[in-house]
């Protein structure tokens, strides 16, 4: 290859590029990454603007990180929006209902507490759903807390069973 006109002239312009440090080339994105790039921005954006809402500790603590996957994976549209009430706070209990003048008093009838979704699910002694999501926490040898009732997907189901037979 030594002496051929073509070679020599490639030889030198590889060895110029490896001493230039800027890249000369603009090099674009294809379809692909340029969804991926918009999809990472539009996340992070939408990440930013949830960590700044002041409401929504409750939800929060279930899902601290937004994104495009399911959050509840109940097969029933009506038990979908059943777990995502009860993770905002925003069901039909007597606290709520009191909340929005609907209810004289927010208690729970039983135990005369405010009857909110911790109180319902998980510290009232006459509440079906609390008694069985004990009992299926005691199970799956998993803590007897808001927090795993609402997350995990066997005590969601708990609930939304519980509900089916009992109407919550």
């Amino acid at each position: 290859h030594v002496n051929l006109t073509g070679n020599e002239i490639v030889d030198k312009l590889a060895k110029a590029a490896l001493l230039n440090t800027n890249v000369n080339i603009n090099i674009k994105f294809g379809i692909k990454e340029l969804y991926r790039s918009v999809e990472k921005y539009v996340l992070n954006q939408w990440q930013i603007n949830y960590n700044n809402i002041k409401t929504l500790n409750n939800y929060k603590s279930y899902n601290s990180i937004v994104s495009n996957e399911i959050k509840c994976v109940e097969p029933k549209r009506v038990f979908q929006v059943l777990i995502t009430r009860l993770r905002l706070g925003a069901c039909c209990l007597n606290y709520n209902l009191f909340k929005i003048n609907c209810h004289g008093d927010g208690l729970c009838v039983h135990c005369i507490l405010p009857e909110n979704v911790e109180h319902f699910l998980i510290n009232c002694p006459h509440s079906n759903v609390a008694i069985a999501l004990k009992s299926k926490c005691l199970e799956l040898k998993l803590p007897f807390d808001l927090h795993h009732c609402l997350s995990v997907p066997a005590l969601t189901r708990t609930i939304c069973e519980v509900n089916t037979r009992s109407g919550l």
